[in-house]
């Protein structure tokens, strides 16, 4: 909505939701009752990742664009969810950026995994697993991560991560080039990616390019091929799909690790019980994981998607065919005992959210980590939804509580 248009709207009192992620920040201006009434959006900025100065700049434009000319004396209240928040330091580390803006109103920092979890369900607490540039699993209650495994960085963790996947791909296609790997599709996909129709047709010279694309960049932007790995899995590539099979590996392993021996004072209930939906509100959330095929190019992490043909297929149970072989992504630790988290102590009843690019878009690293946690925990995860909406939703929940519940079902319209 533009400044005119809100001028002739009222003098209610307005929230602002922002996500801070490695590879995109949000920003939501939102109504108490969940419309959105803006929305901007700006380059990453995690304090793992970027200097403060660019952290500033980048969460100042994606919060002029969603204001786009509202009165920002008009907010009542906002919550910003931060990837790589225990980097920053400080009583209000980021107050000058909110006078510079002119927000008076209070600002919550909080870990960017209490936005995602709230994107996804209005329960108090619950699992919420994220795959994006990076990789964390939390367990949250009442609005704050009361235990975590990975979100290490790229660096020393990470694992089964878009960045994990983008080096993975990179390095097989190095391996081939070398004469120490077996042919794969991700050759001219990730050649295709840094050289577009200019790819140079002898391997030395293939090498030498892929080098210089790879370390006249920071370490991070690897993520960007990170999306043509799961293409050519489901093309049939072989190589590929052993990287995928062991992100999904990676990324379950991550989870169990975050939930499994959860002590009874994380697990029990809040005060006053959660709130009505908890089991996945169907808002923010927008539904179970487990439909829809992968569309051939790159899905949303990665830069220039390259299509690789070859048809979608379920990577559900047992081997199925790819272009005439047979694969499975079913196998290790695919089939569990136990009903649910409540075999170590965790309620039954609590919602897994799945969040980051990996676990949202449909593909086979999204359709086996659910598969797999619905097997294992005895529920179905819940995809989240915009993380700023999230956010939104939490400062929404603060300054007009009496209106959550309608705002989080209102903010399912804003999707990732």
């Amino acid at each position: 909505m533009t400044g005119d248009a809100m001028a002739g709207s009222g003098s209610a009192s307005l929230v602002l939701g922002i996500s801070a992620e490695a590879s995109t920040v949000s920003a939501l201006l939102a109504a108490p009752d969940g419309e959105i009434l803006g929305t901007g959006r700006a380059a990453g900025a995690n304090p793992s990742a970027y200097p403060m100065d660019l952290i500033t700049d980048r969460l100042a434009s994606a919060v002029t664009g969603a204001l786009d000319g509202t009165d920002p004396a008009r907010l009542a209240g906002a919550v910003l969810g931060i990837a790589g928040y225990s980097r920053l330091t400080g009583p209000d580390p980021l107050r000058s950026t909110w006078d510079r803006l002119g927000v008076r109103c209070p600002v919550r920092v909080v870990a960017n995994p209490v936005v995602a979890f709230a994107s996804g369900t209005s329960a108090r607490r619950g699992a919420v697993l994220i795959a994006g540039t990076g990789t964390i699993a939390a367990w949250i209650a009442d609005g704050e991560v009361k235990h975590r495994i990975d979100g290490h960085g790229w660096l020393v963790g990470d694992d089964g991560s878009g960045f994990w996947l983008g080096r993975q791909a990179v390095r097989a296609v190095l391996a081939e080039l070398d004469g120490r790997g077996e042919p794969t599709l991700l050759r001219a996909a990730v050649l295709g990616t840094v050289a577009g129709d200019r790819v140079p047709p002898d391997r030395a010279d293939q090498l030498a390019t892929l080098r210089e694309a790879v370390y006249t960049q920071p370490p991070i932007a690897l993520r960007r091929f990170a999306g043509l790995v799961p293409a050519a899995a489901e093309a049939g590539d072989r190589v590929a799909k052993r990287i995928v099979d062991r992100s999904v590996r990676l990324l379950v392993d991550t989870f169990a690790a975050a939930v499994d021996d959860l002590p009874a004072t994380l697990t029990r209930a809040a005060s006053g019980g959660d709130a009505p939906g908890s089991g996945g509100f169907a808002g923010l959330g927008g539904g179970a994981v487990g439909s829809g095929g992968f569309a051939g190019g790159a899905a949303g992490l990665g830069g220039g998607a390259v299509g690789l043909g070859g048809g979608a297929v379920g990577l559900g149970g047992g081997a199925v065919g790819l272009g005439g072989g047979a694969v499975g992504l079913a196998g290790a630790g695919g089939q569990a005992s136990g009903s649910g988290l409540g075999g170590s102590g965790v309620p039954g009843d609590v919602p897994i959210v799945l969040a980051g690019q990996l676990l949202v878009a449909p593909g086979p690293i999204q359709r086996e980590v659910s598969r797999r946690i619905a097997a294992r925990y005895g529920r179905v995860p819940v995809v989240a939804g915009n993380s700023a909406g999230g956010a939104a939703w939490m400062a929404i929940s603060e300054v007009a509580p009496a209106m959550s519940a309608a705002a989080h079902a209102h903010l399912g319209a804003c999707r990732p």
